[in-house]
């Protein structure tokens, strides 16, 4: 039997808080400063004072830290189970952090969206929840893992996050409008998807700026379209194992209108929700 070392356990606990616990052999109090950390990142990604947005999620190892010295003061020396031990810390923190990776490649991640294309829909800051499961892309952290064929349907009107064409490393949010054999046509600023005009209705406007609503199939979204200005028209026909998308900030975005039809296989996953 043997007591902890404080400065261990402050080390642990500042690195990565849960681990500060387990080496106090305290499983229960690591898994309540593992859900401290998810709750303040979350609060912390919709912050606008970046000072809060940097701080609170450190704030929770910080915590534990203190809450770390406090027990090792109050605690006599005691038997130490296996993940306490260092070969325990590390099988843990390895096991924890594939979980992470597995979870992020093969069931959903949170992006963060730095462009105005999405507008009024997504903002630039906002942070959007994407499901990858089922669209082949599984990656991780620029680790591939897995490729397959899309398996889930993609509808009229999804957002999806994908790879962009010319730079697979980059990847854009945009609305689904085209599917393979549909024909799209937009003047102006009716979109035309196999000789059906989307459904318009006027929600809002400026002196630069109008929105509306714009319903194709089930799915009904509102556009920004600038004033002022008027788009190019155009017709194609999406070819097989291709999407059409564009962005709803219909006059700054560069979307399938500039660079072209999105292969299917650069699909990374669905929006499911924006915070």
């Amino acid at each position: 039997m043997n007591k902890q070392k404080p400065w261990i356990a402050v080390l642990l606990s500042l690195v990565f808080n849960p681990l500060g616990m387990l080496y106090l052999a305290r499983p229960l109090l690591a898994l309540g400063y593992l859900i401290m950390i998810v709750v303040a990142v979350f609060i912390a990604l919709q912050q606008s004072n970046d000072l809060v947005k940097t701080t609170l999620p450190f704030v929770p190892s910080i915590l534990a830290a203190i809450h770390g010295l406090l027990i090792i003061r109050n605690t006599s020396s005691q038997q130490r189970p296996w993940y306490s031990r260092w070969y325990g810390l590390i099988s843990v923190t390895v096991m924890f952090f594939t979980t992470v990776l597995f979870i992020r490649a093969f069931v959903g991640q949170i992006y963060s969206v730095p462009s105005a294309s999405m507008v009024p829909t997504v903002n630039p800051g906002d942070y959007i929840v994407v499901n990858r499961f089922g669209y082949g892309q599984y990656s991780s952290q620029y680790l591939g893992f897995l490729h397959k064929d899309v398996a889930q349907t993609v509808t009229h009107g999804d957002l999806i996050v994908f790879e962009w064409p010319t730079n697979r490393e980059t990847t854009f949010v945009m609305r689904v409008v085209g599917l393979p054999g549909d024909r799209i046509e937009y003047q102006n600023r009716q979109l035309v998807v196999n000789g059906t005009n989307a459904t318009l209705a006027a929600v809002d406007q400026s002196d630069s700026q109008e929105l509306v609503t714009e319903k194709i199939g089930d799915t009904q979204y509102i556009v920004a379209n600038t004033l002022g200005t008027l788009p190019k028209s155009f017709s194609t026909v999406v070819a097989d194992d291709h999407l059409f998308v564009m962005g709803d900030n219909r006059d700054n975005a560069n979307d399938s209108r500039y660079w072209g039809q999105l292969p299917v296989d650069h699909v990374v996953g669905k929006v499911v929700s924006i915070f």
